[in-house]
């Protein structure tokens, strides 16, 4: 796994748990908090909050996974002794 890699799957944790912690608030977080409105009181904001990160994380970790799927099977089809193009 290349350095890389690495970050994106630590940038990919990052999101998830970023999103995981707006999600466990309470509905109206954002007016305790900052004293505004911007939604109406229908939460919508604090929805985009948590589902937001979460959204991109796992189509972080989904596109890393794939990647490093299909880098395996490409290395195994090639054989030890076949130079990669």
């Amino acid at each position: 796994m290349t350095f890389w890699q690495r970050i994106c799957w630590i940038a990919a944790s990052l999101a998830l748990m970023a999103g995981m912690v707006f999600g466990l608030q309470p509905q109206n977080w954002v007016e305790l908090r900052f004293g505004v409105d911007p939604d109406g009181g229908t939460g919508f904001l604090e929805f985009l909050l948590a589902a937001i990160p979460i959204g991109l994380g796992l189509a972080s970790a989904i596109r890393l996974l794939w990647r490093l799927r299909s880098s395996f099977f490409t290395r195994r089809a090639a054989g030890p002794g076949c130079p990669l193009p």
